[in-house]
């Protein structure tokens, strides 16, 4: 068992919390792109993948980049976990793997802008998912920090959605958590369960930072 922490709400008004993250090919938002988007629902008990993918409480897209610009650490993180380059044009090309010497970035960004979502369409998608599994309720997003995926998700939004749900509100976790306990921002030290989740995957992220809010003792309403 890890720490434990105070399970008053956060919001006064019924609220659900969403967890985000993101994979981008680079750290500037009018540069670079997003490139994978996870999302998942802060329940009030973990739920496995599989679990919330069932109740439709998850969401996960790639998408095509909005321009070419990379910044080469960002971008070989972010190809990592990104599925499109399992499909059969490209399974076992080491072009897109980020794993190989022969990686080429110029080819992985053309590869993704061929097999991503398009971005615009992405982002409705997700605020449609969004609408639904919030009902009547407030919404929120949560971080894991303020600096990178914040930035990137509000405008991504206000590009593509205007209208969405979402407002300037956000829950940063690692602030959240040490403004509530003594033990520092590290969410290493809530002792998630990660063994069902996959490595640099933006969906099994967010399952992580919804795990974390659950561990901190964040709940949506009727999850």
């Amino acid at each position: 068992m890890g720490p434990t922490v105070s399970t008053e709400q956060v919001s006064v008004r019924p609220t659900v919390y969403i967890a985000i993250n993101l994979r981008t090919s680079g750290p500037d938002l009018h540069k670079h792109s997003i490139l994978a988007l996870g999302a998942a629902v802060v329940t009030s008990s973990p739920l496995s993948p599989a679990e919330l993918f069932g109740r439709a409480l998850c969401f996960y897209a790639e998408l095509s980049p909005r321009t070419l610009n990379f910044d080469r650490d960002a971008l070989r993180i972010a190809c990592r976990g990104l599925g499109c380059f399992n499909l059969y044009e490209h399974r076992n090309d080491p072009r897109v793997d980020p794993e190989d010497w022969r990686w080429d970035p110029d080819y992985a960004l053309q590869a993704l802008t061929k097999n991503g979502t398009p971005s615009g369409l992405a982002i409705k998608r997700v605020v449609s998912w969004a609408n639904i599994v919030r009902g009547d309720h407030d919404i929120e997003p949560v971080f894991d920090t303020t600096i990178f995926d914040p930035p990137f998700w509000k405008f991504y939004l206000d590009l593509y959605a205007a209208g969405h749900p979402f407002g300037w509100r956000g829950l940063q976790l690692k602030s959240f958590w040490e403004g509530r306990t003594s033990l520092g921002n590290s969410l290493k030290n809530l002792d998630i369960d990660v063994h069902d989740l996959r490595p640099n995957h933006a969906r099994s992220d967010a399952i992580f930072l919804a795990r974390c809010a659950t561990r901190m003792g964040i709940r949506s309403a009727g999850y």
